[in-house]
């Protein structure tokens, strides 16, 4: 497995997000939509886009779109939370999904997102969006240095 996030594959990776059914604004205006290829032996299987990113907050929303499962391993994980955590210094990624979409929304409380509201009929106008959020200091998939009240340093591997 490989991820490609290099500048000149930006738009190739949208554009093919965009084809498999994600739905995000490329017209962000603080930075544009980003995003993180995953590859496995030589093809594209998955894509990781970031948008709506508020650097006030700082908070950043995440869409995946994926054609297969085998993109979720624990490395990618690793390295797909790796950027808004630590590369953009996030303090919470927000993931939006639709209802329905009982799949995805079981994905994402089972890596640790956590159900924080629904946007009545905010999907698409007849279906309602579940709101999840994840704080860096919850995410288990990313090392977390917790100093205690002693001074001392407790690290958390995931």
């Amino acid at each position: 497995m490989r991820f490609v996030w290099q500048r000149e594959h930006q738009a190739k990776l949208l554009e093919w997000a965009a084809l498999h059914g994600a739905q995000f604004d490329l017209r962000d205006p603080v930075n544009g939509a980003r995003a993180i290829g995953v590859i496995v032996g030589e093809k594209l299987v998955a894509a990781c886009i970031y948008h709506a990113f508020r650097p006030q907050t700082p908070d950043i929303q995440m869409t995946m779109v994926a054609d297969t499962p085998r993109w979720c391993t624990k490395g990618a994980l690793q390295f797909l939370l790796a950027y808004p955590f630590e590369t953009l210094g996030c303090k919470r990624v927000t993931c939006i999904i639709a209802r329905k979409n009982k799949r995805s929304r079981r994905l994402v409380e089972g890596l640790g997102w956590k159900l924080e509201g629904t946007c009545r009929r905010a999907w698409d106008g007849r279906q309602d969006a579940m709101v999840y959020g994840m704080l860096r200091e919850e995410c288990r998939w990313l090392d977390v240095v917790k100093v205690k009240d002693d001074g001392q340093e407790e690290r958390r591997v995931a």
